[in-house]
């Protein structure tokens, strides 16, 4: 995002600031929310078996995401 911004100040931006808010909005929550499931996903993962269950990784990237 930070390149973007950058371009802005040259003759060579393609998109105005407006833009880069648009399409980057939320970007840090998203990146949060990833970063909260892969913790709670490698554990697992590194410890995977026959039995092993992702439900509840996946319950708490969706309960973040939508609420």
């Amino acid at each position: 995002m930070q390149t973007f911004r950058n371009l802005l100040k040259t003759d060579e931006a393609a998109l105005t600031a407006e833009d880069i808010d648009v399409i980057f909005c939320g970007i840090a929550e998203l990146h949060a929310a990833h970063d909260l499931f892969v913790g709670e996903l490698r554990p697992l993962v590194d410890n995977w078996s026959d039995e092993q269950q992702v439900a509840e990784p996946i319950k708490v990237l969706v309960c973040i995401t939508f609420y």
